[in-house]
C-alpha cells in the first residue's frame, strides 16, 4: 500500500508542478515540490519502508521498495531541477551514473493509470492514527523508546480493514508493543485517547 501510495502522490504532485509552471506560478510549483518530497517522501515513505528493506526475509517486498524508491528519487529530482539545477545534476551523476545529465532527460508527465484515490485515502488514515499515537505519546512525556499498548476502536468494518493492511506500519511507526483492532467498545479507564 505504501508502494501505491507514493507513487500516486507523486503522480498528483507532477500535475501540481507542470500547472505552477505552465502558469507562472513558481511559489506553487516549488511549494508542491517542496511538499512532496520533503513531508510524504523524506517523513513518511522512507520510514514506511525501511522495515522491508532492512528485513531479510521477503527479497521480493525489498526489491519492489528499492525500485519504487529509485523511480520516485530520479522523478523528484527532474521535478527539482528548474528550482535547483546544480545540486540536482550532481546527485544525478551519482545515482544514474551513466553519463547522460538530467538536463537532457525526459520530464515527468502525469500518467492517469497511476491515480490511485484507495491507495492515498487508506495511507491518510493510517498516517492519521500514527500521528494521534505520537501525539498521545508527546503530551503525556512518553520516552519514544518506550513501547505502548494501543486498541483501535473502529465501528465501521471497511475501517478495520483498512488498519489491518496497515498494522505494521502502525506498529513501526508508532512504537507499540502490541495493537489491538475491535470494534465498538466502551472507553478503557485511565487510557489517554485520541480521536482520528
Amino acid at each position: 500500500i505504501a508502494d501505491r501510495w507514493i507513487k500516486a502522490r507523486l503522480n498528483r504532485t507532477v500535475a501540481e508542478v507542470i500547472r505552477g509552471l505552465d502558469e507562472y506560478r513558481f511559489n506553487d510549483a516549488t511549494a508542491a515540490v517542496y511538499q512532496f518530497v520533503w513531508h510524504e517522501f523524506c517523513d513518511w515513505y522512507l520510514e514506511l519502508v525501511k522495515p522491508v528493506l532492512y528485513g531479510k526475509e521477503d527479497t521480493a517486498a525489498r526489491r519492489a521498495a528499492q525500485k519504487t524508491l529509485i523511480d520516485v528519487l530520479t522523478a523528484a529530482l527532474k521535478l527539482l531541477h528548474p528550482f535547483m539545477p546544480f545540486l540536482t545534476e550532481e546527485i544525478w551523476q551519482t545515482l544514474v551514473a551513466d553519463g547522460s545529465s538530467i538536463m537532457v532527460s525526459t520530464f515527468p508527465e502525469p500518467d492517469e493509470a497511476m491515480s490511485d484515490l484507495e491507495a492515498e485515502g487508506e495511507m491518510a488514515l493510517i498516517m492519521e492514527v500514527i500521528t494521534r499515537i505520537r501525539n498521545i505519546r508527546g503530551e503525556m512525556n512518553i520516552a519514544p523508546s518506550l513501547k505502548l499498548k494501543a486498541t483501535l476502536a473502529v465501528p465501521a468494518d471497511d475501517l478495520q480493514a483498512t488498519l489491518e493492511k496497515g498494522r505494521v506500519y502502525i506498529v513501526n511507526l508508532a512504537n507499540l508493543e502490541t495493537l489491538t483492532i475491535a470494534g465498538e467498545m466502551a472507553e478503557p479507564k485511565g487510557a489517554a485517547t485520541a480521536v482520528a
